[in-house]
């Protein structure tokens, strides 16, 4: 992939987290992202990935964010690091125009989170985003 024309649609910062959801019922969170491919693309389909910020704990302090006195130098006293998980996400041939594929991240570890991946189709497009597979 040369360059991504994938995009978070803006409806404010959404923060996943790595902790499991409490209690029952809980309704599942997700965020918009929109993926523009050329026509050529969207026929011939494949796969292409992401790169899904995730918060682990920090190695270094163990999640605790300091030792005693001095604050931890790896998280910053946060007690966790942002570490990219990769995603792939299938898209199938001959996809449509406004396609809305839902992409669950319990794989990487975030529950009841997921993203809607929004296809849109962009006739003055040129091939960039390298779907692999197909």
């Amino acid at each position: 992939m040369q360059r991504s024309r994938v995009r978070a649609i803006a409806e404010g910062t959404i923060v996943p987290s790595a902790e499991p959801p409490r209690g029952e019922g809980r309704a599942r969170r997700g965020v918009n992202v929109e993926l523009v491919l050329s026509p050529a693309e969207a026929a011939q389909g494949g796969e292409v990935h992401l790169a899904v910020p995730v918060f682990r704990s920090c190695r270094w302090c163990a999640g605790a964010g300091a030792d005693w006195f001095h604050v931890c130098p790896a998280c910053d006293g946060r007690g966790a690091v942002a570490v990219d998980q990769p995603v792939g996400v299938s898209i199938p041939p001959m996809v449509r125009d406004r396609t809305v594929l839902e992409v669950p991240l319990d794989g990487v570890g975030i529950a009841n989170f997921h993203l809607q991946l929004h296809v849109r189709i962009d006739p003055l497009a040129v091939a960039v985003v390298r779907l692999s597979g197909a």
